[in-house]
């Protein structure tokens, strides 16, 4: 298996319904970015509304890499994913290295 130098690991929740205040809440944390659909995002020539909601945590940047350690920072309680899933939060995950294996 090849070495892998850095790692980057972040969990995002996306949606319509999404209440940004609302899941950091629920979560116990903050974001590192978060929005509701129809907020209002600046740009350098006037503006753009977002479509979506989301909310997204990202783990430090690892050089070397320790996906390991990134993931278990990132990890929830199965009770909070419990509590998600009653309010129709769905997650899913995906796992993946630039250029491929």
């Amino acid at each position: 298996m090849a070495h892998v130098q850095r790692s980057v690991a972040s969990i995002r929740f996306a949606g319509d319904a999404l209440n940004p205040e609302a899941l950091s809440a629920d979560l116990g944390c903050s974001p590192t970015l978060s929005y509701a659909k129809g907020d209002v995002r600046p740009k350098k020539r006037g503006a753009v509304v977002w479509q979506s909601g989301m909310w997204l945590l990202e783990a430090k940047l690892c050089e070397p890499e320790n996906l390991d350690a990134q993931v278990e920072g990132l990890l929830i309680s199965a009770d909070t994913l419990r509590a998600l899933g009653k309010r129709g939060v769905k997650l899913s995950m995906c796992v993946y290295a630039p250029g491929g294996a």
